[in-house]
């Protein structure tokens, strides 16, 4: 269920897909342009990373182990109030390391969201996996 006006749910819903499209693509650039300027934070097996260049950075260097991966997002929920969001999105993600090594994994996303000169960006994403099938380890070999 969402709240707040259909324009923003829609402009939301869209940077999902552009989040997920840039991970699949393996493409830093467009990667980036989801996360807001100021203040962003990624936080993944409750290790916060702070600030859309460390995050962008990072994300990078894990993807750089990376043959392929299939990401695929579901928004459950987006709240508006104003310029600021909250939503929440399941995803299922594979992952093939260039060593053959593989990694799957289904959990969800908690969002805070921030609309800044009239587009969306995620402030904060809190990554949460419910199951993990993996011969490596995110934590540790795209660390």
């Amino acid at each position: 269920m969402s709240t707040g006006p259909i324009e923003d749910v829609l402009a939301i819903r869209e940077l999902v897909e552009r989040y997920c499209d840039a991970v699949m693509l393996k493409d830093p650039a467009l990667w980036a342009t989801t996360w807001a300027e100021d203040g962003a934070s990624w936080v993944m097996y409750g290790n916060p990373m702070d600030g859309r260049d460390v995050i962008v950075s990072r994300w990078t260097d894990m993807m750089s182990a990376v043959k392929s991966i299939s990401f695929f997002p579901m928004m459950v929920s987006v709240d508006v109030d104003g310029d600021t969001a909250t939503s929440k999105n399941y995803f299922k993600e594979d992952i093939e390391l260039h060593d053959g090594r593989t990694y799957s994994s289904t959990g969800y996303y908690n969002d805070v969201l921030v609309k800044t000169g009239g587009c969306w960006f995620f402030r904060t994403r809190t990554h949460t996996s419910l199951h993990r099938s993996a011969q490596i380890s995110i934590a540790t070999d795209l660390e």
